[in-house]
């Protein structure tokens, strides 16, 4: 009875992945984002974050010259993209169209202004 019962949850699984459903290995591409972070004098800032938010919100940190880089997987769909450093204002992109057969690789620049 319970190798009856394995079998049927199987059987039940190799079906519902050939109807449709996705694996994380079947859907995700990788996506590069990379770009600068200045003030509104055009100085770099060193240690603003980067997070793509709708994706896992883990950030990415920007060097001495104010750039930064990251790679995540994502498919196609809307990106949020949140930039922030302590002392300036928090900016949001929230519109970077990914197209699952487009571009791979967005340049998205900020400019933060000092916080009051």
């Amino acid at each position: 009875m319970k190798i009856l019962r394995i079998l049927l949850v199987l059987v039940l699984l190799g079906f519902s992945f050939s109807h449709g459903a996705h694996t994380n290995l079947d859907i995700l591409r990788t996506i590069k984002l990379l770009g600068e972070v200045t003030d509104v004098y055009g100085t770099p800032l060193e240690g603003a974050e980067i997070r793509i938010v709708n994706i896992d919100n883990l950030p990415a940190t920007t060097d001495e010259d104010g750039f930064y880089q990251m790679y995540r997987g994502f498919n196609s769909g809307i990106l949020i993209v949140r930039v922030s450093k302590p002392g300036y204002r928090t900016k949001v992109k929230p519109n970077i169209i990914v197209h699952s057969d487009g571009p791979r690789e967005f340049t998205v620049n900020c400019t933060l202004e000092v916080d009051p």
